[in-house]
């Protein structure tokens, strides 16, 4: 006998990040980590930064989070974040912030005009990553 899953969606503002079944979703609520099994009480809760783990039958998944909001019913949750992405991208989505930091720590330091080519060139990097991203 397979064991009862619940159906999992994890949606952005700008894309479903992914839909499927599980048996069992770990999830960073904002008062802090929710286990849910299908037949879990219904709930409304904020969501925090950190990671989702689906457990199913196809394996596991894992995606990377920042705030939103979890709706969780007997059979169903629905997960919309301010921010999602497959696990996978975790290294691309920290390069990324470490560069943005960088960038920003150089612009600090250096006279406007460089400052507005470096924001023209960062302009065509997030465009590129728009592109790439689907965004």
């Amino acid at each position: 006998m397979t064991p009862p899953t619940l159906r999992l969606q994890i949606v952005t503002p700008e894309a479903r990040v992914f839909e499927g079944e599980a048996h069992f979703v770990e999830l960073p609520g904002a008062e802090g980590d929710l286990g849910i099994y299908p037949g879990h009480v219904r709930l409304v809760t904020g969501l925090g930064a950190g990671e989702i783990r689906v457990h199913s039958a196809e394996g596991p998944a894992s995606f990377v989070v920042l705030g939103g909001h979890v709706e969780i019913d007997p059979e169903r949750v629905t997960v919309l974040a301010l921010f999602a992405s497959p696990e996978e991208e975790k290294v691309q989505i920290e390069e990324a912030i470490r560069r943005a930091k960088t960038a920003l720590e150089m612009a600090e330091n250096q006279p406007p005009e460089q400052v507005q080519d470096d924001l023209a060139w960062l302009r065509i990097e997030l465009a590129r990553g728009k592109k790439r991203w689907g965004i």
